[in-house]
């Protein structure tokens, strides 16, 4: 789970934490919350499993927790 972090890795530190979690072995389940190449703030569920990687928008939310419009 993180909220506001990706956005300070570099481009190829994301791609390298996209790379262990694929490669974990197991399955394994993010929860994420930013605004990184969107119009706003986005709550993601992403899923890892022995190499797939699925992920589905949840909800958009104000960047500092006012509202939340799950989707």
């Amino acid at each position: 789970v993180h909220s506001m972090t990706l956005n300070q890795f570099s481009p190829e530190s994301r791609d390298g934490l996209e790379r262990v979690l694929s490669g974990a072995g197991r399955p394994v389940t993010r929860l994420s919350m930013e605004w990184i190449d969107a119009p706003g703030p986005v709550l993601t569920l992403v899923e890892y499993d022995r190499g797939r990687r699925s992920a589905i928008d949840l909800a958009e939310y104000h960047h500092h927790g006012d509202w939340i419009a799950w989707r």
